[in-house]
C-alpha cells in the first residue's frame, strides 16, 4: 500500500507536468506555423511585379518585368532548335 502511495505521489504531478508541456508544445508549434505563412506572404507579395496600365507604352513595360523575372528566376528562353536525326547502323 505504500508502493501504491509513493507511485501516485510521482505519477500524478509527471501527468500534470507532461498535459502542461504538450499544450505548450501545440500552442508554440501554431504561433511557428503562423509565422511562417506570414513570412511567405510577405515574401510573394514583396517580388511580385507592379501594377502597369491598360496603354501600349504600359504593355512594352510589362513584357520587360517579365523577361527580367524569368531571368530572375534562372529561366533561360531559349529558340526551338530542330532535332538532328541520328542514324542508326545495322552493322553490329
Amino acid at each position: 500500500m505504500i508502493t501504491t502511495a509513493a507511485g501516485l505521489l510521482v505519477a500524478m504531478p509527471t501527468v500534470i507536468f507532461y498535459h502542461w508541456l504538450a499544450a505548450r508544445i501545440e500552442r508554440l508549434t501554431r504561433e511557428l506555423d503562423r509565422l511562417a505563412v506570414l513570412l511567405v506572404e510577405r515574401c510573394l507579395l514583396q517580388n511580385r511585379p507592379p501594377v502597369t496600365s491598360a496603354t501600349p507604352s504600359g504593355q512594352a513595360i510589362e513584357n520587360k518585368l517579365s523577361d527580367e523575372s524569368a531571368a530572375v528566376n534562372g529561366e533561360i528562353r531559349q529558340e526551338a532548335k530542330p532535332h538532328e536525326s541520328v542514324g542508326v547502323s545495322s552493322d553490329l
